[in-house]
């Protein structure tokens, strides 16, 4: 089974936590980062990367009621 390591990056690009792991192809390491929260987070396998998650972030904004 081939070892991942999942990096979660800052606003700025800098690595504040990272995750090895192992899985049994690229889709079951992408499907397992997708489960760790950060604006942006990378899927690696050695020196190669295979994903770059962002994540999106929807702000809904509600109409003030007046009374």
């Amino acid at each position: 089974m081939p070892d991942y390591r999942t990096c979660v990056r800052g606003d700025k690009g800098a690595v504040l936590r990272s995750f090895s792991f192992s899985a049994m192809d690229d889709e079951q390491a992408i499907e397992k980062s997708g489960t760790v929260d950060g604006p942006l987070v990378e899927v690696w396998q050695g020196e190669r990367l295979v994903k770059r998650l962002e994540q999106s972030v929807m702000i809904q904004r509600f109409p003030r009621k007046r009374f």
